[in-house]
């Protein structure tokens, strides 16, 4: 990912378009009318918004306007939708008659629209692990580097708010004064969080974090392709996934931990039955789903509700346990499985490795937790 110089168009998809395009935007080759008349008209807004919801408002198809989609296949398909409403609209006289059809007005009317504005072009850049939008600025982090603002902004932090509060209210989650600070469950792995007024002090002041999931599971080899491990740890980590040892993964956030985790059970020898416990979004992939059972739970409705699920692993008898997150009292339940002679894999927010054994055995010794004397020492 490159960030976009100050004049270069706003809501551009990087994987479609090349940054080298750019340029004077008063009208694309063949225009009828100028590019950003056409992306700042509320009609031709709402005309956009109609056609695509009507193309694709069959058979689930609306799953491809999802701005959090694999962008390619998504793009290409909003292209094919939007220029047949052009040429409709060309022959009839209506609101899109004067639209340009190149594919990047098209796909900045996408974004304008449906999408999230300046900052899709980020959400469909793959180098990009995160994207932050604080009032008006968009900050974007790529992998192993700190996060940078970006030339392209909101027009207002009213925008933000809008476009957070639609997507939890089409979510199934109430976002407002009352519940100012939420997680929205969103597809594709990833994980977007939001915060508004009251729990930020500016009445109109909003953060939206928005967390990319991978689009494909990985294994050693793809932490081995990154660079994220050389060969003799790579080599080192798959013999401990054929001894089938469980592991607890720490690091601060943004490291990578997930990752490593995903990495680690695709690299498991034969085809165990693999269970994990998510909280809210869906991040962990697994390669061998026929095998695989998904567990999702909400601890923001029910804070015991992770606990509850890893003591009932005890019960499911997994090859292999995958809790996405020990953050407190499931700990107990987890090193008793793992104890149980079944292999769990976990992370941990901690520096260092002995930071990450004293915080795993304070979890695990934790009122609430799965009880057995002596709990804290087997930690």
């Amino acid at each position: 990912m490159t960030a976009t110089a100050a004049n270069t168009p706003p809501y551009r998809s990087i994987l479609d378009l090349p940054d080298e395009i750019g340029g004077d935007l008063s009208a694309a080759p063949g225009a009828h009318q100028p590019r950003r008349e056409a992306v700042s008209d509320p009609q031709v807004l709402q005309a956009v918004r109609d056609a695509l919801l009507a193309a694709f408002d069959r058979d689930g198809r609306r799953t491809h306007l999802d701005p959090f989609a694999p962008p390619v296949e998504r793009n290409s398909r909003v292209i094919d939708a939007l220029r047949a409403a052009v040429a409709a609209d060309r022959r009839t006289g209506g609101p899109l008659a004067a639209v340009p059809d190149d594919a990047e007005t098209l796909l900045e009317l996408f974004a304008a629209t449906l999408g999230w504005g300046p900052a899709q072009r980020y959400l469909d850049d793959p180098l990009v692990n995160e994207v932050k939008i604080n009032n008006c600025t968009i900050l974007v982090q790529e992998a192993g580097r700190p996060f940078v603002a970006v030339p392209e902004r909101f027009s207002s932090s009213a925008e933000v708010r809008s476009r957070a509060v639609q997507l939890a209210s089409a979510l199934g989650v109430q976002l407002d004064a009352a519940h100012p600070q939420e997680t929205l469950p969103v597809a594709h792995g990833t994980r977007v969080h939001v915060s508004i007024h009251p729990r930020i002090a500016e009445p109109d002041g909003v953060l939206v974090c928005i967390r990319r999931g991978r689009r494909e599971a990985w294994g050693v080899e793809d932490l081995l392709a990154r660079g994220t491990v050389d060969q003799p740890v790579a080599n080192i980590l798959r013999l401990l996934c054929h001894a089938r040892c469980s592991f607890l993964i720490a690091g601060r956030t943004g490291t990578g931990k997930t990752a490593m985790l995903e990495a680690l059970a695709n690299s498991w020898p034969d085809t165990p039955h693999i269970i994990t416990i998510e909280d809210h979004t869906l991040e962990i992939g697994i390669r061998a789903r026929a095998a695989w059972t998904r567990e999702l739970v909400d601890t923001q409705r029910d804070p015991q509700a992770f606990g509850r699920a890893a003591r009932e692993a005890l019960r499911q008898t997994p090859g292999l346990l995958l809790p996405g997150e020990t953050r407190g009292s499931e700990a107990g339940a987890i090193l008793a499985l793992a104890l149980s002679g079944h292999a769990v894999i976990t992370t941990l927010h901690a520096r260092t490795a002995a930071e990450t054994v004293a915080r795993f055995a304070g979890y695990a010794a934790q009122p609430g937790a799965y009880m057995y004397e002596g709990r804290r020492d087997d930690a």
